[in-house]
């Protein structure tokens, strides 16, 4: 979808508090692609919703990190 700008310390987004993911909709499924393109726009092995402005109880990680294999797609952790 898109890469997003990400948002660094000690901008005070970072201190928000994060909203549970109610319902996985495409909404949710678009913060997914944004989160994997930014994640690998910055040669980063994880990333936060927050990371990228969205308080949301949602990050990823890379698929090898998660003990999968790593042609797959990023792990999704919601509501963690």
């Amino acid at each position: 979808m898109a890469v997003r700008q990400v948002v660094v310390w000690p901008d005070e987004r970072l201190r928000q508090e994060t909203k549970p993911v109610a319902e996985i909709d495409d909404s949710v499924r678009a913060l997914y692609r944004d989160l994997c393109d930014t994640m690998y726009d910055e040669n980063g092995l994880g990333i936060a919703a927050i990371q990228i402005g969205e308080p949301v109880r949602m990050f990823l990680v890379e698929p090898k990190l998660a003990g999968r294999d790593p042609n797959d797609a990023p792990v999704c952790f919601i509501n963690p």
